[in-house]
């Protein structure tokens, strides 16, 4: 389609003109905020999925001690969750323990399961999230997307959390972020 504009003012021309190319922007500043959207979720979990082989660094540490008799065994690990426990990092980012068994080992945000086999937990929409928690790490790690009561105020959010085995001990070791933080 063609505009034929020899009947209008400048104005009237400019105006069109600024229409379009306004609408051209807005279009395109559209598409650029999705792919914003996608790098910073992708910049997330990769920090996310680091933290994790942070934590499980920490483990091999002292699993490492315990291999070379300066700690045993017992003591290594109780060395280990108590480490993970207080390692908290950006404001309210954690770590969080199981067994292959569902024992919570280390819960910062709800120290009342530490030390409790919650292998059938389930969250709001019914997933069993310990039994997840451990196939996904046995599977050689991943993503598990789930509700979680916040440390803050115990509402439940949307969280998404990276699982990993660590294996000498048969720990489940993760750590998460809570989308609704995110998409703020």
């Amino acid at each position: 389609m063609i505009l034929r504009t020899g009947n209008l003012s400048v104005n009237q021309r400019l105006s069109i003109l600024v229409t379009i190319c306004s609408m051209g922007l807005l279009v395109t500043s559209f598409f650029l905020y999705g792919s914003l959207i996608e790098s910073l979720y992708a910049e997330k979990k990769a920090r996310t999925r680091s933290m994790v082989d942070v934590g499980s660094s920490i483990l091999s540490h002292y699993y490492a001690l315990s291999q070379n008799k300066v700690l045993d065994k017992r003591e290594a690990q109780q060395l280990a969750t108590t480490t993970l426990r207080n390692a908290v990092y950006r404001n309210n980012g954690y770590f969080w323990v199981t067994d292959l068994n569902g024992r919570f080992l280390v819960q910062p945000s709800m120290p009342e399961l530490t030390g409790t086999v919650q292998i059938n937990k389930v969250d709001i929409t019914g997933k069993l999230l310990v039994q997840e928690f451990i196939t996904t790490a046995q599977q050689g790690g991943g993503w598990i997307d789930y509700y979680w009561p916040k440390p803050d105020n115990r509402e439940n959010a949307r969280k998404l959390s990276y699982a990993h085995l660590f294996e000498p001990w048969g720990w489940v070791i993760g750590t998460g972020l809570y989308l609704n933080d995110m998409e703020r």
